[in-house]
């Protein structure tokens, strides 16, 4: 059979032949053209380049199976712990959420009560240093009377015209009297030291600072009225707003539930500030000047120093405690300046 016929009736069979046995007339071309048919090792290496494209494929895909497989298994174990760590989670956002609310109203109450506090801390000074001016000025009266009295008496009296005598003698009146003063302390200083055996005392070197019963008494009333005034500045406050150790047992509780976020909001840095007004309150009753108490005695130093303490604490746990500093903190920015400030008014 030539290849007319073998084609004529190929394509008569065509129709019963599978389509992957079918001799395409592309092929009959390429045999007519005198082109080169595949070999079988061509046909075999095509194949399994083929094979290699595929089992890389199925590689990726396998290697892409086991990675969501170990990705399944994460998320189920973190689910597992979340469902475990319900309860806890729940407990930080009940002490998150009360936190933020008591440091909101703790805010409102400040903002409220520091110009009050302001106030009495400038009444209080401005009392202090209306008292030191008058002992200033009687005391430089009293000299400048002194020194008169030596300068006559060493060269006479000098003479004055007739219409200042009016004058003088007002002004010799009121010399009379604060001279009449002078000795009248003098008396009663020495009936002191006499009263108490003191027997090396020096005259001269006593304090001239005295003074009558009556200006004490109306110095410590109005005194008493600003301390009295500043007792009643967080009255219709509750005390956990005011009250020291209240107040840090908030961010002591904070601290013990959740260590680092506590660290990490910076909440010893703001301890101080947010103490600062209480603490400034605290000072209007204690005059480093005249009182002899020791303020690290006080209850709301203790408190302070007592802050954060355990008593498994050890040398290590507190050099990284963050609190380390709160005390010397607050010495630096509250109690030093409010002596500074006390100390230059009087």
């Amino acid at each position: 059979m030539d290849l007319s016929s073998y084609l004529v009736t190929n394509k008569m069979d065509e129709t019963r032949v599978p389509s992957n046995r079918r001799l395409h007339s592309s092929n009959v071309e390429d045999i007519m053209a005198g082109k080169t048919l595949r070999t079988v090792d061509s046909i075999l290496r095509t194949l399994n380049e083929r094979l290699d494209s595929m089992k890389l494929r199925m590689d990726g895909e396998e290697g892409d199976l086991q990675r969501m497989r170990s990705e399944m298994e994460l998320l189920l174990t973190e689910f597992s712990e979340t469902v475990e760590g319900k309860g806890a989670l729940s407990k930080k956002l009940t002490l998150y959420q009360g936190i933020h609310s008591y440091v909101h109203d703790l805010i409102d109450c400040l903002q409220v009560k520091v110009p009050v506090i302001v106030e009495h801390e400038n009444r209080l000074l401005g009392l202090l240093q209306a008292h030191a001016e008058y002992l200033m000025k009687r005391r430089r009266q009293d000299r400048d009377d002194e020194y008169e009295e030596i300068s006559i008496g060493l060269r006479g009296p000098t003479p004055h015209p007739q219409e200042s005598i009016r004058g003088e003698e007002k002004e010799r009146e009121e010399k009379d009297k604060r001279a009449a003063e002078r000795k009248g302390r003098r008396t009663r200083r020495k009936k002191e030291r006499e009263d108490s055996n003191e027997k090396n005392h020096k005259e001269g070197l006593s304090t001239d600072d005295e003074e009558l019963e009556l200006d004490i008494q109306r110095f410590r009333t109005q005194k008493d009225g600003i301390l009295e005034g500043a007792i009643q500045v967080f009255e219709d406050v509750e005390e956990e707003f005011f009250e020291v150790e209240q107040l840090l047992g908030k961010f002591l509780l904070w601290k013990s539930e959740d260590f680092e976020a506590y660290r990490e909001s910076f909440v010893p840095l703001c301890i101080p500030k947010v103490l600062s007004p209480i603490v400034r309150l605290h000072l209007l009753h204690w005059d480093p000047l005249q009182d002899d108490s020791d303020i690290f005695r006080t209850n709301w130093m203790r408190s302070l120093i007592r802050f954060g303490f355990v008593p498994s604490e050890t040398r290590e746990s507190l050099s990284s405690d963050p609190d380390l500093n709160l005390v010397p903190s607050v010495n630096e920015k509250i109690i030093i300046p409010w002596i500074e400030r006390e100390t230059k008014s009087v």
